[in-house]
């Protein structure tokens, strides 16, 4: 596995995540593969895991966030958590390499049940549903004068 994949499925690994989410992902980079960050965030937003972005650690508020990853390149990355305005890395051969920013994970990925999954499905049709309406009632009308 490359550097990218295992970091990722650390993260994940950390922040205890449900074995299926944990799953997935595995399933996803094994199949996908995480060769840089673009790679990383698809992943992130796949899954719906709540990251923030940050230019310093002057804006990581170490109550809100507890696991950090701090971003040396595309392909470089370290998994650590901020602590009193420094970054402490996981790993003892973390980059020395100045950091370009830091991805705060927020949590844990939101699991929400899906109680009307009909209404959610008819939701993201509703503007289509009055000229299906009006084509049923039109060619109805047309049946009925036949």
């Amino acid at each position: 596995m490359k550097h990218l994949e295992n970091i990722t499925l650390e993260v994940l690994a950390k922040l205890e995540l449900n074995a299926n989410i944990q799953y997935f992902a595995k399933q996803w980079s094994e199949e996908n593969g995480i060769n840089n960050l673009e790679d990383l965030f698809a992943l992130f937003d796949r899954i719906h895991l709540p990251y923030v972005l940050e230019p310093d650690l002057k804006g990581i508020d170490n109550s809100k966030y507890k696991w950090a990853l701090a971003v040396y390149s595309a392909t470089e990355l370290s998994l650590g958590n901020c602590e009193s305005g420094t970054f402490k890395g996981e790993d003892e051969k973390s980059p020395t390499k100045p950091v370009l920013f830091y991805v705060q994970i927020e949590n844990a990925p939101l699991e929400k049940p899906s109680t009307d999954w009909v209404g959610e499905r008819l939701h993201a049709f509703t503007p289509l549903i009055p000229k299906v309406l009006l084509i049923s009632f039109v060619s109805n009308l047309f049946a009925l004068s036949i």
